[in-house]
């Protein structure tokens, strides 16, 4: 498979072989006055306003696969103010190491996947210039090469324009502004639109995805998997869906977490779902249905 705020955040990831301190946020830079002009009458003062905050702060965006027993997981960071995040676990996530490619001077995330048997490939912006380019490591991310041939095949989010998808068959509208979270295989693309998954099957239109409150989408063979909050579960539920309807047969499983917030990404294997939110990570048992 190919896939694939301007607010002051501080995520703090634990680590690995040891603490790591995820990158901070910047600040905007503060507002300046302009220079004092002729007129000797003085305007009135404008109220204060608050800055405007985007629809999605996409540096804080979270990705999340596996392949085999390794996992990987990522934080997007953002072009030239935030740095990303890039770690592999090969114990079932709890000690991770941070192989992040800052030596290909590596900007932005914008997608993670599996490849190979317990390798990876992502997606990136990379240099100054901040140029697209898909990565691959068969080194356990410890030496990363570029693959223009396979970017050309890859699905993902167009950094110039989030709200448009670029993708083999062409450039794909996303179904809301803002939209995050993107997961895809061979006939599916999942999205977030705040706290709606929206589902597109291949020829199809975008539909929007039960149950509600949802936080995080992933997509599993004909399947969708939801992360979403309802009553009955003090942290987050699991939920599958089959194109847009939720799977009768299938219970969903409620994972308790301490603070179910901010940003979350999810993998679905066959049986189970992998949850990462905040500091905490749990997993939660799925019935293949």
């Amino acid at each position: 498979m190919a896939a694939i705020g301007i607010a002051a955040i501080a995520l703090t990831v634990l680590a690995f072989y040891h603490v790591r301190t995820l990158p901070e946020i910047l600040k905007p830079a503060p507002t300046t006055k302009p220079s004092a002009s002729a007129p000797a009458t003085p305007s009135p003062t404008p109220s204060a306003t608050a800055p405007e905050t985007p629809i999605y702060d996409r540096a804080t965006e979270r990705f999340l696969t596996s392949t085999g027993d390794v996992l990987w997981r990522g934080i997007a960071g953002r072009c030239g103010s935030a740095e990303p995040l890039l770690e592999r676990s090969i114990d079932g996530g709890f000690t991770w190491a941070d192989v992040t490619p800052n030596y290909l001077a590596i900007k932005q995330l914008l997608a993670v996947a599996p490849f190979a048997d317990g390798e990876a490939e992502i997606i990136a912006l990379v240099g100054e210039s901040c140029e697209v380019q898909l990565l691959r490591t068969f080194t356990q991310g410890q030496f990363w090469e570029s693959y223009p041939d396979a970017l050309r095949d890859a699905e993902y989010v167009n950094p110039e324009d989030p709200d448009i998808f670029v993708s083999p068959q062409g450039s794909v509208s996303a179904p809301c502004r803002g939209s995050h979270g993107m997961r895809t295989n061979e006939d599916l693309t999942a999205v977030m639109c705040g706290d709606a998954a929206h589902l597109l099957v291949r020829g199809g239109d975008w539909a929007r995805i039960f149950p509600s409150e949802a936080l995080a989408v992933d997509v599993v063979g004909e399947d969708a998997v939801v992360a979403h909050r309802s009553r009955s579960c003090d942290g987050i539920t699991i939920t599958r869906v089959s194109r847009g309807v939720v799977i009768p047969e299938t219970p969903s499983s409620c994972v308790t977490l301490a603070s179910p917030t901010g940003p979350i990404a999810i993998e679905v294997t066959s049986d189970q779902a992998l949850v990462w939110s905040g500091d905490e990570w749990a997993t939660a048992g799925l019935d293949d249905g």
